[in-house]
């Protein structure tokens, strides 16, 4: 059995991640809400519920956002990894979401050893 958005884990998520979408360009915020994304996404179960509530793209925006944060992007890509671990369905979303390039950018401008 899944994971569900009343278990206590993820009653934070969805105002999480609408108040990373309304701040999008306070760092801070970035950085701490894909740093929580991160915990919950590293979670067995929980992964695939920060992807089907937006979360793929909300992290992704971060990414952009602040492509010289190094904070946002380790913890942006701590979640991914996540994501992407937690099914094949869950890839897909983030091919189809252009997570792909974004992570080369990433790794383009930061030190491969920060990213992984």
């Amino acid at each position: 059995e899944g994971a569900t958005l009343d278990d206590p884990e993820l009653l934070a998520l969805k105002p999480l991640i609408a108040l990373m979408k309304t701040q999008r360009a306070d760092a801070e915020v970035q950085w701490l809400g894909c740093q929580a994304a991160a915990d919950l996404a590293e979670m067995v179960g929980l992964a695939k519920e920060v992807a089907r509530v937006g979360g793929i793209k909300t992290l992704l925006l971060a990414m952009r956002g602040h492509i010289k944060n190094e904070e946002v992007q380790v913890e942006a890509v701590r979640a991914l990894r996540g994501i992407s671990l937690a099914s094949e369905g869950c890839r897909k979303l983030l091919v189809e979401n252009s997570a792909v390039p974004m992570l080369a950018a990433s790794m383009k401008r930061h030190s491969l050893e920060v990213l992984a």
